[in-house]
């Protein structure tokens, strides 16, 4: 059966380091989920460096900044998905209108498509309008499910929130896996730590990096790994899991399911 193996990454900006980085892992990825790559949409060819490798997909959270023509602070947000360009034959991007939410779908050959997206919810200000960007970032994904009704699922990125937890938008991320029939990933038994988000100055330590899957594509829960590697120059921890993905269509018949539509 065949396996795709899934990273996860909140950048905390793309940089030289995190370009060095991802280029290690690309010797083991078939997919990557980016998250907070603070590239706009004319600075997002930086993500090119990896075309020899990958398709990539970039949504820019700095546009209606840049079109406002006021700039100040740092930059932030963005999301993208970089997809082997083994499969990139068989792959399309769907639109979320939202640049927290990156998603593609690839097409499989006797199985149901795999929808993919990389989500980088708000961060937890505990404030009323945090909570209420939050709703509407789950309601963006689940449009995505309501759309490709038939199809499975992978949800990966900082989802601003650990598990399991009391908070509002943690009960949000339960009831989405809940109505749609996800599983909401565990960390393997294996790794040496239990947090993804570190601070070292301040002392801060969480899990907020997850992978919500639909349910036949592990095939058990507690699968996770967390990347505590050296050379990542980000404040989050890369996470990792493997999928199972039987029935991945060539490019041959995607061309095929082309012509068939005409």
């Amino acid at each position: 059966m065949e396996k795709l193996n899934v990273l996860s990454l909140n950048c905390h900006g793309y940089n030289i380091g995190i370009e060095s980085y991802l280029d290690r892992c690309r010797n083991y990825c078939d997919i990557m989920l980016l998250q907070e790559t603070w590239l706009s949409d004319c600075n997002a060819v930086k993500l090119d460096y990896f075309s020899d490798t990958y398709t990539v997909y970039h949504s820019s959270a700095m546009q209606d900044k840049i079109k406002s023509g006021v700039m100040s602070g740092r930059p932030f947000g963005g999301t993208a998905i970089l997809v082997h360009n083994k499969l990139s034959g068989c792959c399309y991007r769907v639109i979320t209108d939202n640049p927290r939410v990156t998603c593609v779908c690839i097409k499989r050959k006797g199985s149901p498509d795999l929808v993919l997206c990389s989500v980088y919810m708000p961060w937890n200000d505990k404030t009323l309008e945090q909570a209420i960007n939050y709703e509407a970032t789950i309601g963006c994904l689940q449009s995505i499910v309501d759309r490709h009704i038939g199809c499975v699922f992978l949800f990966g990125g900082d989802f601003n929130v650990s598990k399991p937890s009391e908070t509002v938008c943690s009960k949000l991320v339960d009831h989405f896996t809940q109505s749609n029939n996800l599983c909401w990933l565990n960390p393997c038994d294996t790794n040496l730590i239990d947090y993804t988000y570190h601070n070292d100055l301040n002392g801060h330590f969480s899990l907020l990096d997850h992978f919500l899957v639909s349910t036949v594509l592990v095939e058990k829960s507690d699968c996770v790994k967390i990347l505590d590697d050296a050379d990542n120059p980000s404040d989050h921890f890369a996470v990792a899991c493997v999928i199972t993905a039987s029935g991945l269509a060539t490019d041959d018949y995607c061309m095929k399911s082309e012509r068939g539509k005409l």
